[in-house]
């Protein structure tokens, strides 16, 4: 009995959990530059994204309103549907790209 004790006693040895958490300590501390990479990447997604929902709405409220103040389908000739439409695009690329760099 006093085998298993001293056995399981053994296994959580504070200098292996030490050991180990030392070894944490120093992982992250390598790759703490990649690890801020990512974080700010991350970060630039997110604020992009909201961005590009904003842009969306824009868009939609523009449609919406051509629509019932000249009941107009057809945006071919407005040049701020196509800025917005170049806006929306390009955010969706850009987003695109940053994760493709994650």
């Amino acid at each position: 009995m006093s085998d298993i004790l001293d056995s399981y006693i053994s296994k959580i040895d504070t200098n292996n959990f030490s050991k180990k958490i030392n070894f944490y300590i120093n992982q992250f501390k390598f790759k703490k530059t990649e690890y801020l990479r990512l974080f700010v990447i991350k970060i630039k997604i997110l604020r992009i994204k909201i961005d590009l929902k904003i842009e969306i709405f824009k868009l939609g409220k523009f449609i919406s309103e051509k629509y019932y103040e000249e009941n107009v389908v057809d945006f071919s000739y407005q040049e701020k549907f196509f800025v917005l439409n170049q806006s929306i695009n390009r955010k969706k690329r850009y987003i695109q790209k940053l994760k493709n760099n994650v």
